[in-house]
């Protein structure tokens, strides 16, 4: 096993901690919002970290390629689905933002399974609008455990926008992906 997929697995174990702690958050408890904070943090940094050797260590591997994208995507969904559940936090999450950030992750991965089944194996290359896209939510999840209000409402539009723009990005590219694929003699 690569150190980048050990760093990857380290940031999963975070994860119960980081959603017991919102969990059980109420004002009176209020050092349960900067250990969410503190384990966002964390996550966002070894996220950064395990690509980053990754690339420069030449220790990409197929478990990591992944690994990594699942456990962001697990970590994000969970966080939002969790902070917008519980209502101690004053600024919490919209109940409708959730299943929008979820709708678009299923899109990507049911698109991708439906692709690699049925016209060829294909290697999921994140794109730097679903990169972009990641990164900020994770800055989103951590403004709402500080409470910070004037930055989660911008950030939260901003969330949004490029939840819905990835979104359209990946459908794009999955559809001329198949497209293209459809009309190559005998597939390619």
């Amino acid at each position: 096993m690569t150190i980048p997929n050990m760093i990857t697995l380290f940031r999963l174990a975070l994860l119960p901690f980081f959603l017991v702690a919102v969990v059980l958050y109420i004002p009176e408890r209020e050092f349960l919002r900067y250990f969410a904070f503190s384990l966002c943090i964390i996550a966002i940094v070894t996220d950064l970290t395990d690509g980053y050797i990754a690339r420069k260590f030449k220790m990409s591997s197929e478990l990591g390629a992944r690994l990594d994208p699942m456990a962001d995507k697990l970590a994000v969904n969970l966080s939002l689905v969790f902070l917008a559940s519980n209502t101690s936090f004053e600024y919490n999450v919209p109940l409708w933002f959730p299943p929008l950030v979820v709708f678009r992750d299923s899109v990507i991965v049911v698109g991708t399974y439906l692709i690699s089944k049925k016209l060829s194996h294909v290697k999921v290359i994140p794109r730097p609008l679903g990169k972009l896209t990641s990164f900020c939510l994770s800055i989103y999840i951590g403004l709402v455990t500080l409470q910070i209000k004037n930055l989660i409402q911008i950030l939260l539009f901003l969330c949004t926008i490029l939840v819905l723009f990835s979104l359209l990005d990946y459908l794009i590219i999955g559809i001329k992906f198949a497209l293209n694929y459809s009309r190559a003699p005998y597939g390619k």
